[in-house]
This record gives C-alpha cells, structure tokens and sequence, in this order.
C-alpha cells in the first residue's frame, strides 16, 4: 500500500514541475500515462533512498539525478539526442534541481517549518518562474529556421496551471497522510523496478542509440555507488519524510497560480519576446553538474 501512495503522490509532483507546469500539455487521456511513467520513476528513487537512506541534502539531490536519469533516458530517449548537453539539462538541471529538490524537497521543508512570509515568498517565486517559463514556451515556435512568436491566450495558460496546481497541492496532501508512517519500501519492489528499467534499456534504447547509450548506466552507477556508500543511519532522512504540512498553509500555494497567471499575462500583453531558455540554461546547466559532481564526491569521502 505505502509503494502505491509514493507512486501516486510523487509521481504526480514530478509530473507537474517536469510537464504541465514545464510546457503545453493536452489534458486528455494520454496524461494518465505520462502520470504511470513518472509515478514509476519516482517510485524506483523511493526505493533506492529509503534502501541507502541519504544523511544530507546531497543524498536527496543524487536520488533527484537518478529520477532524471530514469525519466529522460528509460522513459524517453532524451539523453541521447544532442549528448552530452541533454545529459545534463533535463535530468539535472530540470528534474534533479527544479522537480525534484525544489519542488518536493524544499517545498516541504519550508510550507511545514518555514515562517509565513518564507512559504508565501517560495510560492510565488516558483509562480513567477513558471508564468515567465511559460510565456517563452507556449508562444516561441523554434520549428522553422527562424524564432517566430505567436501569442497564445492567457485562459488556456491559466486552466492548465491551475489543474497542474490541483495536482501538485493534492499529491503533497498524500504526502502528509503516507507521512504518519515510515517510508520504505519492499525488498522485491527495489528488485521488480530495477528489473524493468533494465528490461527497456537494453530492448529499446541500448541498441537505438549505441554507442551513446553506454553513458546512461555509466550515470547511474556512479550515481547509486555514491548514494550506498554515504548513506546514513535513516535517523535524518526518516524525520524529513515524516514532516506534515499544516493544512491551512496550502492557501499560500494560489500564489503559484497567480503569480505565474500574472507573470504570464503581462509578457504576452506587452509581447515581450524573452527568450527565458537562454538564461535558465546557462544558470541551472553548470550549478546542476557542479552539485551531482558534488555529491558524487561527498558521498564516495564519506563513505
């Protein structure tokens, strides 16, 4: 039952920061599958870090690189196509910092322990972000040899932000109820993943992709060896994921809506081309691969 709720909880985190809050997305039935997908992903990082539990921070974003490994390389072929730079952008810089850390990790330490004005101002900066996000992603169409923008209509942006923000208050409210016992997770659930990602690597992208597709396992052991060697004794890692949410503060979280609403209105209003690709690559890219390279080394000193 607990592997269930993490697989429904997070996953619906992760596929909010990393889809509906990341780029257009159709609300249809195909979002039930891509729900499964990072459901199953987020599950396997569950897995691996209530089995290796982390003793800081570090531990908690290499758990965030490994998600993204999964995602961006088991679930698409992402990592592949323009190696190494996707390597980094998406599973790093993306889903380890922004989806994950951000979003789950600090997101929760600072709704359940932070001051009011510390949750409020999280909130609306992550909707700031999105809102600018937003308006590069849904009007910029890069399809021909030229940049050319089409402005799309704020009521379409804001139903898809607030259905990604009825998803993401709702599944950190699961959070909260699977928080009243500890996480951990079956040894054959560990086995039953790891078999699985396995199972597709080496059927669809190994062979596709080779010889490129040889780093991602490369990734992901050094990622795994670096989390089983630092691991800590489960006290620090266990009390974080027992942290609740007091109800009550979940109304800060209608600052992301509306600040990414506001943010967005106003840039396709005024028809700003900000090109907001540029910037948050060229800032996430290099810190993303610094922290892994980071934690890579932290956890292999303590070890």
């Amino acid at each position: 039952m607990s592997a269930l709720v993490w697989l429904v909880a997070l996953g619906a985190i992760f596929a909010v920061g990393s889809e509906l809050w990341f780029y257009k997305v159709a609300l249809n039935s195909e979002l039930g599958v891509l729900l499964l997908a990072y459901g199953l992903s987020a599950l396997t990082m569950t897995a691996v870090l209530t089995r290796w539990p982390p003793r800081d921070i570090w531990g908690v974003y290499l758990g965030g690189a490994l998600f993204g490994f999964l995602v961006e390389g088991i679930v698409v072929p992402t990592v592949y196509v323009l190696f190494p730079f996707q390597m980094i952008w998406t599973p790093l810089a993306w889903h380890a910092l922004l989806t994950v850390l951000v979003g789950w990790w600090v997101y929760r330490r600072v709704m359940a322990r932070g001051l009011w004005w510390q949750g409020a101002a999280l909130n609306l900066c992550i909707g700031v972000f999105i809102g600018l996000w937003g308006a590069y992603l849904w009007n910029a169409d890069e399809s021909g040899s030229e940049l050319v923008w089409t402005w799309q209509p704020t009521r379409a942006f804001a139903v898809q932000m607030g259905a990604g923000l009825g998803a993401f208050v709702g599944a950190h409210l699961l959070l909260d109820v699977a928080a009243r016992w500890p996480a951990r997770m079956p040894a054959w659930v560990i086995w039953a993943l790891g078999g699985l990602v396995t199972l597709v690597f080496c059927t669809a992208w190994l062979p596709a992709y080779f010889p490129v597709s040889l780093a991602l396992p490369v990734v992901i052991a050094v990622t795994l060896w670096a989390l089983a060697r630092g691991q800590g004794d489960g006290a620090w890692f266990g009390a974080a994921m027992a942290l609740q949410v007091p109800r009550a503060r979940y109304l800060w979280a209608l600052l992301i809506w509306g600040g990414a609403v506001g943010a967005y209105h106003l840039i396709a209003t005024l028809r700003l081309p900000l090109e907001m690709n540029l910037p948050v690559a060229g800032i996430t890219v290099p810190v993303s691969l610094v922290m892994w390279l980071y934690g890579l080394w932290r956890g292999l000193r303590v070890g």
